[in-house]
């Protein structure tokens, strides 16, 4: 648990222990796990399972690190609904992400 203004804030592997995952966003701040022994792939180099993403090559780990951050901007600014317990609109909104930033320019 980290706190921040005297605000206690749960960590990322405290917000869903059973279900690591790379970043997420909540009470309005982008969280982005960086344990890589709890599923934290961000800072990991080669994160994107098998270099790829939904199916979608990302090319570089830089790539990766900007699909991550891009898709929780999109929650940020509210054009992407909650989806962590939803894959099929978790693979929707992921495809948006890479249909309009980064499919075909590689």
């Amino acid at each position: 648990m980290t706190t921040t203004n005297g605000a206690a804030k749960p960590s990322m592997n405290e917000a869903n222990p059973k279900d690591p995952f790379t970043a997420a966003y909540a009470n309005g701040e982008v969280l982005i796990n960086s344990d890589e022994r709890a599923g934290g792939r961000f800072f990991m180099p080669g994160g994107a399972p098998n270099g790829k993403v939904f199916g979608e090559s990302m090319p570089s780990d830089a790539s990766f690190r900007a699909f991550v951050i891009l898709s929780e901007l999109g929650h940020a600014i509210g054009r992407f609904k909650p989806d962590a317990r939803d894959q099929g609109l978790m693979a929707t909104q992921h495809s948006q992400v890479i249909y309009s930033c980064f499919r075909g320019k590689d």
